[in-house]
């Protein structure tokens, strides 16, 4: 991924696919982050 790249794309819907991807991905990691609080 060129920082280049990414800044180009990474405007508005670019920043949103991206996170979505990333959430969709690895939503186990947000998962995780979201129950900690609740469970605390």
């Amino acid at each position: 991924m060129a920082a280049t790249g990414a800044t180009a794309v990474l405007d508005r819907e670019g920043l949103a696919a991206l996170v979505a991807a990333l959430v969709a991905d690895d939503r186990t990691v947000v998962a995780p982050q979201s129950a900690t609080v609740p469970s605390s």
